[in-house]
């Protein structure tokens, strides 16, 4: 009896994965690549080719006590510098209610850091005074509660003579109960300047529109001259050449047969 030669099992092949699938991880895989390159090359290359790889970044210390703003400083690396302490009406005495740099800024460590303090919302409002006559500015400083400073004088395009301009400290800013406020006031326009041409021999009427236009105020007076015709001008004062500007007086002598001054 014959016994046939058994075969060999064949291995059970396992069925291929549709290509989609392995392009899918394929894809999963050059993005996270990419992800960890980038990440490499922010952290690692560019702060070496830059230099940067010790910048801090400044943190938001405003609303903090002056003290715990402090610490939060240091904790980063930074120090705190000059210190202006003002009235606010927002933060309580103490606290921090702006700083320089501002929060999120990259800087160098050991930077200063420049803070405003509140030292409480006391003390008394300037009010805005621009464009109110000097006189009635200072009482209504009185009545406010504070004093008049210094009054400077300066010319003024656009503000009327004798009106304030504006104030130090500024309007609206808060101030210690009976401190002094300086006052800009001013001196209205620039005059405008003429140098006075020689008006002898001239006729009256040519003159006096001329220089009533440039706000010149004229005088004149009468006197017999048988050489020159009737409203001649044959004198006057100041002389040609003289500087003068609106407002200012011109004393002319005419021609005439009538004595006496107009």
């Amino acid at each position: 009896m014959t016994s046939s030669a058994s075969r060999p099992d064949r291995p059970a092949t396992l069925p291929r994965r549709p290509l989609w699938v392995r392009g899918v991880r394929l894809a999963a895989l050059a993005a996270l690549g990419f992800v960890a390159g980038l990440g490499l090359f922010n952290f690692v290359v560019m702060p070496a080719l830059l230099g940067h790889g010790d910048d801090t970044q400044v943190p938001d210390v405003v609303g903090r006590p002056l003290a715990g703003a402090r610490r939060v400083l240091e904790g980063e690396g930074l120090r705190v510098g000059h210190v202006v302490e003002e009235w606010s009406g927002e933060f309580p005495d103490g606290f921090v209610t702006a700083q320089e740099p501002a929060a999120m800024s990259v800087v160098k460590p050991g930077r200063e850091v420049r803070l405003t303090v509140s030292i409480g919302s006391a003390g008394q409002e300037v009010p805005d005074l621009t464009g109110t006559d000097s006189r009635d500015a200072q009482v209504r400083l009185a009545r406010s509660g504070l004093r008049a400073g210094r009054l400077v004088l300066a010319h003024s395009e656009t503000v009327d003579k004798d009106a304030v301009i504006a104030s130090d400290p500024p309007a609206r800013a808060r101030v210690e109960s009976g401190a002094r406020i300086d006052l800009l006031v001013s001196l209205g326009p620039r005059a405008v300047t003429y140098l006075l041409p020689d008006l002898r021999g001239r006729h009256i009427d040519e003159v006096s529109s001329l220089l009533e236009r440039s706000g010149i105020r004229l005088t004149s007076r009468t006197r017999d001259a048988r050489a020159a015709a009737p409203g001649e001008i044959l004198e006057q004062q100041p002389p040609p050449g003289y500087r003068i500007r609106g407002g200012d007086l011109v004393e002319l002598t005419i021609a005439s047969g009538r004595g006496g001054w107009r």
